[in-house]
C-alpha cells in the first residue's frame, strides 16, 4: 500500500512525464533520467544475483577454473568503451560470433536428421 508521500512522488513524476506534451523541458528530462537510472540499477542488481553470482563467483569459490573464460571474455567486451582498448573487444566478439553458430549447428543437425535415421 502506498502512503501519502509515495502517492505525491508518483503524482509529481507523472506530471513531469506529461509535461513533455508541452515541449521538452528539464522536468521531463529529470523524470526520464530517474526512470532510466533506476531501471539500469535494478537490471544490474538482478543480473548479478541471478547470473554472475551463481554461475561464476560461486563456481570459482568452489575451485573450478572454467568460469574464468566467460568472465575474461565479458571483461574484454567492456574494452569497447575506451578507444585505446577497443581492439581487445574484437577478439571476444569474434570468439562469440564464431563459436555460437558452431555449437548450435550440431544440435540443429542432430535434431533434424535423427528422426529420419531411426529404425522401427
Amino acid at each position: 500500500m502506498m502512503n501519502g508521500f509515495d502517492t505525491w512522488v508518483a503524482a509529481l513524476l507523472t506530471l513531469c512525464v506529461f509535461s513533455f506534451l508541452y515541449r521538452d523541458n528539464p522536468f521531463y528530462r529529470f523524470a526520464e533520467h530517474l526512470f532510466v537510472g533506476s531501471s539500469a540499477g535494478y537490471l544490474l542488481a538482478v543480473s548479478y544475483q541471478n547470473v554472475l553470482k551463481p554461475n561464476v563467483i560461486e563456481k570459482i569459490g568452489h575451485g573450478q577454473i572454467l568460469p574464468f573464460i566467460p568472465l575474461v571474455l565479458g571483461i574484454m567486451i567492456l574494452g569497447r568503451m575506451w578507444e585505446r582498448t577497443s581492439g581487445i573487444a574484437r577478439w571476444s566478439l569474434a570468439f562469440y560470433v564464431g563459436s555460437t553458430p558452431g555449437s548450435r549447428s550440431r544440435h540443429i543437425y542432430k535434431r533434424r536428421s535423427s528422426p529420419s535415421l531411426r529404425t522401427r
